[in-house]
């Protein structure tokens, strides 16, 4: 089986302290899984927007309880989540999480990441392009700023 996953965060007012931040995951059309979340906790940004979308995604697929011969690929348009999870989580735990920001999603990624007994591939697109599934799961994220 293959399955192809889009996440997105999104945040009105990045940076500042009345922002409001949002998740996008998207499976597919009309699928029950689709998912426009608001971040919860304080901290509300996009780089904590995009992880949890993540690990959103990650539960979702953890509960479906796909077998080893499932080919999972989950697609974001945050270099600084693909660049996360391919390139620094592997380092930052050899260093006992010397990173500063964000480590607790971090650290729930990395263990989620841990559960799965297939791989799951993770792929950088470039957001605000014709790119179906990463508008479907930005507009999935917006949505879920607005209050």
């Amino acid at each position: 089986m293959i399955v192809n996953i889009f996440t997105d965060g999104s945040c009105k007012n990045n940076g500042k302290p009345n922002a409001i931040a949002g998740i996008g995951v998207y499976w597919g059309p009309d699928n029950t899984n689709n998912q426009s979340l608001r971040l919860p906790g304080e901290k509300q940004t996009n780089n904590r927007a995009e992880l949890y979308a993540v690990i959103v995604a990650m539960k979702q697929l953890y509960k479906l309880c796909y077998d080893k011969n499932t080919t999972v690929t989950i697609y974001s348009d945050s270099k600084y989540v693909i660049d996360g999870i391919n390139k620094w989580v592997p380092k930052w735990t050899k260093k006992e999480w010397l990173i500063k920001a964000n480590t607790d999603l971090w650290e729930i990624c990395f263990s989620l990441i841990n559960l799965f007994s297939y791989p799951l591939n993770w792929i950088h697109v470039y957001g605000h392009t014709d790119n179906k599934g990463n508008i479907e799961a930005d507009k999935l994220a917006v949505n879920a700023t607005i209050i």
